[in-house]
């Protein structure tokens, strides 16, 4: 009987240790894919922070640094869907960078395409240069009626899901000039040049009383150090 009960813990003890081995295995495999999942997502997301475009030949990280913008990805993600009317974001892309912005496009599940701009560190006063940015614009296309791309949602604080300052957009219509060019007959690039010059003209038509930046009353402060922190839905 001893020998018996003996035999059965030892059986059970067995059965209990692969079952913990079983187990601890899991766990161990679950915790390190989602290790690797951050990592990866940390390291894929780092190319839309870091600026990918071009080298230095002196300076580079203080360069570098100036036009580091980091931000939660999934949050603009997010911002950009809820903006179109859409579930979700099913691809995203860098599209340019320059000294003072990032621009990505952000394909969503309804077929919808939103432009989002960024400004970097080194634009200066973030708040208000974006928030005269997306008067501007607007003021160019419906008072001036010249066809800038219709911003859809704008933040000029980073107090949102994104993290950070951005202007999304509408995609634009059309093709690079540049990439035409080249073919187009001399007719067809008179046409665009004149469309060019009536678009500097209807840009120089306009007079103000003051000089300095475009604001839109709420956003405007005297000492124009900050501007509001609520995200704006154009067209809502």
């Amino acid at each position: 009987m001893a020998v018996f009960r003996t035999a059965l813990l030892a059986s059970s003890y067995a059965s209990w240790s692969r079952s913990s081995r079983l187990l601890h295995c899991r766990a161990l495999h679950y915790l390190t894919h989602q290790y690797r999942s951050k990592n990866m997502d940390s390291i894929d997301n780092e190319n839309f922070y870091r600026y990918t475009s071009g080298r230095w030949l002196w300076e580079e990280e203080t360069r570098s640094q100036e036009r580091y913008k980091k931000f939660n990805v999934p949050g603009l993600k997010s911002l950009a869907a809820k903006a179109c009317g859409a579930q979700s974001c099913v691809s995203m892309a860098k599209l340019a960078e320059g000294g003072f912005n990032k621009v990505f496009r952000l394909s969503m599940d309804n077929g919808a395409v939103v432009i989002a701009r960024l400004p970097t560190p080194i634009v200066g006063p973030a708040p208000r240069v974006l928030a005269s940015e997306v008067a501007t614009m607007d003021f160019v296309r419906n008072v001036l009626d010249i066809p800038v791309p219709k911003v859809i949602a704008w933040d000029a604080e980073t107090a949102n899901d994104a993290g950070c300052e951005f202007m999304l957009m509408e995609e634009a219509k059309g093709r690079p000039l540049g990439t035409i060019w080249p073919g187009m007959e001399l007719d067809e690039k008179f046409k665009i040049v004149e469309g060019i010059v009536a678009v500097q003209k209807k840009l120089q038509s306009i007079t103000f009383s003051r000089y300095g930046s475009l604001y839109y009353k709420p956003d405007y402060k005297s000492n124009a150090a900050r501007c509001s922190s609520s995200i704006h839905m154009h067209g809502s």
